[in-house]
């Protein structure tokens, strides 16, 4: 992992701090919150932030490129994914606010991003409403997506959630759609074991779904996977539907 200064990438740095939901704060506040900003470059399995019950992260990160996942880590050692996050997406809010809050993220892919000032950032949220309540609108979609992928990971079943998280880890490459993440990785992913996903990925490769390439996984057939994952959770709303009174 290694860091460079803002002011030394500033053309590039503007336009994802625009295109994210940040962009909206005025220019005096946007300025005073890049204040000390870095850019710093991962490699896949970098660590970006690690909370837990007695350590309270500060790393707060702006993607500029790449794939992280954001996941928990159960006393057994298995982990959960809470949800991915790409380009002009906000990673370590949560953490950074909250002692206590057992919560980790790692590069799936090279990721760049810019890593603001967290004490910084938090007096100015401190201070200034706009700031403060575009923080709120982002944690309040946070909540939004965790419990929809909560919900599928448990309620979905394993083809289900694989073929999900393949399509969310997918990264366009010249041979197609292209997942680099290992079947131990999708275990940790869905909260399942090695061997499990991959009598799963065989079947969907015999099936002609996905395909074994050099550094990956080649989905061949995007739209069945779309079909399981949709396909499950709409037989789990309909489940849930007629159980209610």
């Amino acid at each position: 992992m290694d860091a460079t200064e803002l002011t030394r990438v500033s053309r590039e740095m503007e336009l994802l701090w625009r295109t994210s939901f940040l962009g909206e704060l005025p220019e005096a506040l946007s300025s005073q919150v890049l204040q000390g900003a870095t850019i710093r470059h991962m490699a896949p399995a970098d660590l970006l932030l690690v909370s837990t019950e007695t350590r309270r992260n500060d790393a707060l990160y702006l993607l500029a490129d790449g794939l992280v996942r954001v996941f928990v880590v159960g006393p057994d050692g298995r982990q959960a994914t809470v949800r991915y996050a790409g380009p002009a997406e906000l990673i370590g809010l949560p953490p950074l606010l909250t002692l206590g809050m057992n919560i980790r993220a790692e590069a799936v892919t090279n990721v760049t991003a810019m890593r603001l000032d967290s004490q910084r950032f938090i007096a100015l949220a401190q201070r200034n409403v706009e700031l403060a309540w575009i923080l709120a609108r982002f944690l309040a979609a946070q909540v939004s997506a965790s419990n929809e992928i909560l919900a599928a990971d448990v309620f979905l079943s394993v083809r289900a959630r694989i073929a999900r998280h393949l399509l969310d880890l997918a990264q366009r490459q010249p041979e197609g759609l292209v997942v680099a993440a290992r079947h131990q990785h999708l275990a940790d992913a869905i909260g399942s074991v090695r061997e499990v996903v991959s009598r799963e990925m065989s079947q969907l490769a015999q099936a002609g779904v996905i395909r074994r390439i050099e550094g990956g996984t080649l989905l061949e057939d995007p739209a069945e996977l779309h079909r399981i994952a949709a396909e499950a959770r709409a037989r789990h709303t309909r489940s849930a539907a007629e159980e209610t009174p």
